[in-house]
């Protein structure tokens, strides 16, 4: 991801699929989840209820069952902006 906006709208992306998932599961703990920036990957997000298979996630943040996708993206803003997520290239 090359631009905080992009990591905005990866961040949307993610929420959007969160809260179909959520509704089908409303018992469900959701996190977010980020893979760090390196010469060799380019950073990521992820929304899960599990921990990712790649070992390289690390968990960023939970994911509040009772707001909306807005109000989680509002929330997660002081988050996604300390993640190193970024590209170094």
């Amino acid at each position: 991801m090359k631009t905080l906006q992009d990591i905005q709208t990866k961040l949307k992306a993610e929420l959007k699929q969160w809260f179909v998932k959520q509704v089908h599961n409303p018992f469900g703990d959701y996190h977010l989840y980020y893979l760090p920036s390196t010469s060799e990957h380019d950073g990521g997000l992820l929304i899960c209820e599990e921990a990712p298979p790649n070992s390289g996630y690390k968990l960023a943040a939970s994911i509040r069952k009772e707001y909306t996708i807005d109000g989680n993206f509002g929330l997660l803003q002081s988050t996604i902006r300390r993640l190193p997520i970024l590209d170094i290239n």
